[in-house]
């Protein structure tokens, strides 16, 4: 109940109305939701046209991102962006795949150290289950956004440190910018 009376009190600060769709204007100002899935993260980063997930959460943790997906009225995700191959990152991405919301594309860093086989790599696995493969993202590769962009500047190299793996993305559209940083650590 908590959750649900904190997701209307965020649609209520952005304007957004329950029954308006994040897909019917191609105006709309770039936006950040952060979902509670306690430890964790699932950002929903939205502008015009396009909406990405950005990680899904713990797996325990995805009736919470679903119930926040339905009550957002997101069907389809222009695409899943995984930052890194941590649980609390990756957890949600099997549901998400076994559920009936659309996914375009499926996203994940290039560099990542606690998979040592590619197929049994989360978001891999993920998009499997749709028939579907990952594009695996570096530094200076571009997504759209609305009538802006979302451009990853990091990492540029591999690290032995996972979180330091985690992809940095900075998204720019409608007069907005914003940094979103997984949990890349200081160095």
């Amino acid at each position: 109940m908590l959750l649900f009376l904190m997701m209307l009190a965020a649609l209520a600060l952005t304007g957004a109305a329950l029954a308006e769709s994040p897909y019917e204007k191609a105006d709309k100002p770039l936006t950040l939701f952060a979902v509670n899935v306690g430890k964790g993260d699932a950002l929903l980063l939205n502008c015009g046209a396009e909406t990405y997930l950005i990680d899904a959460g713990l797996q325990e943790n995805w009736g919470d991102l679903s119930c926040a997906l339905k009550m957002l009225q997101v069907t389809k995700l222009t695409g899943v962006i995984l930052t890194h191959t941590d649980k609390d990152h990756a957890g949600g991405l099997l549901p998400l795949a076994t559920s009936s919301i659309q996914v375009d594309a499926w996203y994940a860093p290039a560099h990542y150290t606690d998979i040592k086989k590619a197929s049994k790599h989360p978001a891999v696995e993920a998009a499997a289950l749709r028939g579907q493969t990952v594009t695996f993202l570096q530094a200076g590769d571009e997504l759209p956004l609305g009538n802006g962009k979302l451009t990853v500047i990091g990492p540029r190299s591999l690290s032995d440190v996972e979180n330091c793996n985690s992809l940095v993305l900075v998204a720019e559209a409608s007069g907005g910018r914003m940094v979103l940083t997984g949990d890349m650590e200081f160095p």
